[in-house]
């Protein structure tokens, strides 16, 4: 490769390799006259992607951001999507360009910048321009839309210096505070009615009987079936129902428990991988503004003056010279409660190391105002027919965007590394805390459930019905069963054999 020094600029250093693109000076440009091109293809003669072949247009531009453009110390020649995108378009155009460095000034707004480029250049680029209605008013046009540019409120959020009560009672918050004593309200309750339905039936889970003349066994009793009700919910312990009563109301406890530690097991997740963040205080623009905090934004940018056109009497404003980077650096630094960025800018600043470390960058709120950012070139149709580098640019970017080439390009220009996963906010997961409404349902079931248990226990009709059953089938069976009149038997066995102070009265078993 042969080397030449085609221009040097007074601010800017290094030189030029002369590539298959040509470096303009830092001189004012010049447009290209385009009109004879035009008339062709108007008459049918030239098709129109090939409005520029064997054309040599100026392209303005500017160091704003080495993810767009740069010099490569190593080679001298410049790098960046602005290259790739150019060299690709004129392949496939078969033109050749130069690239000419602006002197843009921060003295004047972007529009008044932008209207002065457009005058002297075929194609302003500049890293990317906002396509909004003001400039488009001044005869700037954008070929293509070529980033996505939807403005987003955007907050960083800062590692806790210690371990809050919030994170260590975690495993809490998938269910609020109504259902937690709700459910502990129904253990209480179930372990109560379990031993008022098997007290004087049951001598596995009662061996004491009723006990009604001491007050201490029957409190032990009570808190023995508590202990009950509760270890059946891990299985550290189990019922031994007797009656048919007591049955139903077991099953329907233990329904009652699976269906809530299902529920509770599938919002627990969720909540035990949230890391120790301190949430700000706002979760929207407006919420910001409403407290008063600082708002960056880009020094008479377009989101500068839609800021002001949204919010006039807001003083917390801070216009910040620069490209995103330097908002995202006082975000980062504190300067800035909340900065505003475009669905591009935040996407490769998320993925920066130097200014989100810990991944903590995250959007609020709804999109601020949809847009898009592309390059620029001067509605002239008379002149020098410069709207023909629109119309042939716009018609080559589209067909990269069908076949892939544009998002591939964009994509490994601007975020050639993932260092944060896909985000997730927390405000917009779709899990959250279950309400007692949402619980009401299982409880309602287990309050059936109790109420038939309640009404086998004091109606007898039922029980006898079942144990005549029983006792048919049993007599038809060649196998020696236990019935319940034998079971009557065991427990005088029993009641011998046990010690005087644990054997039930007459009168409590009647």
């Amino acid at each position: 490769m042969v080397a030449s020094f085609v221009c040097r600029c007074l601010h800017w250093r290094g030189a030029f390799l002369w590539n298959a693109v040509l470096i303009g000076s830092c001189c004012h440009g010049s447009r290209t006259f385009l009109c004879d091109n035009a008339d062709r293809i108007r008459n049918g003669t030239l098709a129109q992607e090939d409005g520029l072949r064997d054309m040599h247009i100026e392209v303005g531009t500017g160091i704003w951001d080495e993810r767009f453009l740069a010099l490569d110390e190593t080679t001298g020649a410049y790098v960046g999507l602005e290259v790739k995108l150019l060299e690709e378009l004129s392949r496939r155009g078969r033109f050749t360009y130069s690239l000419n460095f602006h002197n843009w000034t921060s003295s004047s707004t972007w529009l008044e910048q932008l209207q002065d480029a457009i005058g002297r250049f075929d194609l302003v680029t500049y890293a990317y321009w906002f396509i909004t209605p003001e400039r488009m008013s001044i005869g700037a046009y954008s070929p293509y839309g070529i980033l996505d540019a939807v403005y987003w409120a955007v907050v960083m959020e800062e590692t806790k210096d210690a371990i809050d009560l919030e994170e260590i009672f975690s495993f809490l918050t998938p269910f609020s505070g109504a259902v937690w004593l709700s459910f502990l309200g129904l253990m209480v309750a179930t372990g109560l009615m379990y031993r008022v339905l098997e007290v004087g039936r049951n001598s596995e889970d009662f061996p004491d009987g009723p006990q009604r003349s001491c007050k201490c066994k029957v409190w032990m009793q009570c808190m023995d079936a508590i202990f009950q009700s509760s270890g059946h919910i891990t299985g550290a312990s189990s019922f031994s129902p007797r009656t048919w009563a007591g049955k139903i109301l077991v099953m329907s406890w233990t329904w009652c428990v699976v269906l809530i530690l299902a529920a509770y097991t599938a919002n627990l997740a969720s909540f035990l991988v949230v890391q120790a963040k301190s949430q700000p205080s706002f979760s929207s623009l407006s919420g910001a503004v409403n407290k008063n905090k600082n708002v960056c934004v880009a020094a008479n940018s377009a989101d500068h003056d839609w800021f002001r056109a949204t919010f006039p009497n807001y003083r917390n404003l801070i216009p910040v010279a620069g490209g995103p980077t330097e908002r995202a650096r006082r975000l980062r630094e504190g300067t800035c409660d909340v900065a505003t960025l475009a669905k591009f800018e935040y996407e490769f600043l998320r993925q920066s190391h130097s200014v989100n470390p810990n991944c903590y960058m995250q959007t609020i709120g709804e999109p601020l105002q949809s847009t898009a950012a592309g390059w620029m070139v001067l509605n002239d149709v008379t002149d020098s027919c410069t709207s023909l580098v629109r119309d042939v640019l716009g018609l080559w970017l589209l067909q990269m965007e069908l076949d892939g080439t544009l998002r591939s390009i964009v994509k490994k220009s601007l975020m050639p590394v993932g260092n944060c996963v896909t985000e997730v906010n927390p405000r917009e997961s779709t899990a959250g805390q279950l309400k007692f409404e949402s619980m009401l349902g299982i409880f309602t079931l287990h309050a059936v459930g109790v109420g038939t248990a309640v009404l086998f226990h004091f109606s007898s009709g039922a029980p006898k019905a079942v144990s005549r059953g029983l006792s048919r089938t049993r007599s038809l069976s060649s196998f020696s069963r236990v019935s319940p009149k034998r079971d009557v038997h065991e427990d005088e066995v029993y009641r011998r054999t046990t010690q005087p102070s644990e054997a039930w009265e007459a009168d409590d078993l009647q």
